[in-house]
């Protein structure tokens, strides 16, 4: 623990994410994360007796905060000489704790507002990895993809449950790889996470034509030797349009999947949020998936809408600050978006950010400006250095002070919840049905010492970014 709180101690800025699951003894425990931005974890609790209410769920998690992430950060001014000039620079400098990040269920929603306005952190957002599967899973219940997903996945389980049709395909491969063509098994995904379903269909689309190959040899043997093809197997097998509506869907699935995995990285920068949303949205524009038809407007609108429920307006403001969406800006400036322009939701995030102080308003606005006009120059010339955004503004930024000193705590922040989640899974190591009788501190300290260990082993996560 004396590591964790050194390094919480010798950050500037710091950003939590929550994240909940249930055990195998049937209590609810949640994991604190901190990210720095590398995560570490800072502890857990349980909610045992206690209901899990977004009261008293703010009071457990503000428990479980050490001192290190409350205490202010007393070095800001000789770091940031540019804080003198305001007292509202200098209390956001003094501030170590910005942003606290959590799934979206409603008692979170809660808990994180409550947060927010009690003044515990500066922002409050959802996890933007699971806005994406939700965006998937939106996708994926349209017709026709529904019906043709559906006995995609009922013909792979049946090969790959069926012995004598999984013995057949893989006597199959086999003989494909003789012949060097390497083809991986069939995979089906969890169906939670319909990102995932790129894998899925993506499986299917290359084992399609040795699964062809199984059917038409087991029609050519003797009755005693066959065994029996579900029609809904056959049916998705044989029949050219489910081939033709998963070919169609798999590519839009495996951008969103790409979009998801980018989005979960544990450096990936806020302004990641809107520029990869936004970026999405123009290839639906395009002419890259017009297989999708009216599908294509529909994710579009479905993008608008999970970034509207999901965001903060500091992700817009950020996505401004990071030079490499620069061309993205420039289509999607005069776009409304969850129905107000970007750039007013942008002065909104710079009022909040000042507090009312017009004199600091106003030489942020000018900053912006000026970096705007200035930045599409530097971003053609760095166009092969995809630089992290902090590491950008480190080496080029330091001409717009105010900026500079903003644009280095909002691009530690996370944009997802899943370093949360990572660590949930490392509680089935310590907790699970064979071991389920330990006692709760035990767990905890094994649990901590599992992925500590882990983390504190990693390297310079930020310096080897990339996008």
């Amino acid at each position: 623990m004396a590591h964790v709180d050194a390094a919480v101690r010798g950050a500037d800025t710091a950003a939590v994410t929550v994240d909940g699951a249930g055990e195998v003894n049937g209590k609810s425990t949640y994991n604190v994360m901190v990210c720095l931005p590398e995560p570490l974890m800072l502890g857990s609790f349980r909610m045992v007796l206690t209901v899990s209410s977004a009261p008293n769920l703010l009071l457990a998690f503000h428990a479980s905060l050490p001192a290190s992430l409350l205490y202010p950060v007393t070095d800001t001014t000789q770091k940031c000489p540019v804080t003198r000039t305001s007292q509202r620079l200098l209390a956001l400098g003094s501030l170590r704790m910005w942003a606290l990040c959590t799934d979206n269920a409603s008692v979170m929603v809660s808990m994180r507002t409550a947060a927010e306005a009690g003044g515990l952190v500066l922002a409050t957002y959802g996890c933007f990895a699971h806005a994406v599967n939700l965006i998937s899973k939106e996708l994926c219940a349209r017709a026709p993809f529904l019906r043709v997903l559906k006995s995609i996945i009922a013909a792979m389980v049946f090969c790959r449950r069926y012995t004598r049709a999984r013995a057949d395909l893989a006597e199959d491969r086999a003989t494909q790889k003789a012949a060097g063509n390497n083809i991986n098994e069939l995979r089906t995904f969890s169906p939670t996470r319909w990102v995932g379903q790129s894998l899925t269909l993506r499986a299917f689309i290359d084992n399609l034509p040795g699964l062809r190959r199984v059917l038409l040899f087991n029609s050519h043997r003797p009755s005693a030797l066959t065994f029996a093809v579900p029609p809904a197997m056959a049916d998705a097998i044989t029949d050219g349009a489910v081939e033709a509506t998963a070919k169609d869907l798999f590519p839009c699935l495996q951008l969103i999947s790409r979009l998801s995995a980018s989005l979960e990285a544990d450096v990936s920068p806020l302004s990641s949020v809107l520029g990869l949303f936004s970026s999405l949205c123009i290839v639906l524009r395009g002419n890259t998936f017009v297989a999708l038809g009216t599908a294509r407007s529909f994710v579009s609108d479905c993008l608008v809408a999970r970034f509207s429920s999901y965001s903060h307006p500091l992700m817009v403001y950020a996505f401004y600050l990071d030079p490499s969406y620069d061309s993205c800006r420039q289509q999607v400036g005069v776009d409304l978006w969850g129905g107000e322009h970007l750039p007013l939701i942008r002065g909104q995030a710079v009022h909040n950010l000042c507090a009312g102080h017009e004199v600091l308003e106003q030489t942020v606005l000018r900053e912006l400006s000026s970096c705007l006009r200035h930045t599409n120059v530097r971003t053609a010339a760095l166009s092969r250095r995809l630089l992290h955004p902090v590491t950008w503004w480190e080496l080029y930024g330091t001409q717009w002070p105010t900026l500079h000193f903003l644009a280095s705590r909002l691009f530690t922040l996370p944009t997802s919840s899943a370093a949360s989640e990572r660590t949930v899974k490392a509680l089935s190591v310590v907790l699970c049905r064979t071991r389920n009788r330990t006692l709760d501190d035990k767990v905890d300290k094994q649990w901590r010492i599992i992925v500590k260990k882990k983390q504190l082993r990693r390297g310079d996560l930020t310096g080897e970014y990339t996008r």
